[in-house]
């Protein structure tokens, strides 16, 4: 029994790391062609924040489109291409 959950716990494991591997040159263009609908992206590089100060700013960006630009997804791979080139 307890053999069966290590394999379910690794095929589990192994499937949603593989789903989605961070692709940085994807995520600049996503970045730069969503955010630079209403404003120069340079604007959003030239600060520094938190993973979670750029959540709440791109979360509000979206509610100012009314998501109609920015996706669930594309809010999250916004958010870690932020916080990997401009986190605190």
């Amino acid at each position: 029994m307890k053999l069966k959950h290590f394999f379910f716990a690794i095929t589990l494991f192994v499937f949603v790391t593989s789903s989605y591997s961070y692709d940085e040159k994807s995520a600049k263009a996503i970045f730069e062609s969503k955010c630079s609908i209403c404003h120069p992206a340079d604007w959003a590089l030239e600060r520094r924040k938190t993973a979670d100060g750029w959540k709440e700013t791109v979360k509000r960006m979206r509610k100012k489109t009314a998501g109609n630009v920015i996706t669930d997804e594309d809010e999250r791979i916004i958010v870690q291409y932020l916080t990997k080139v401009r986190g605190k």
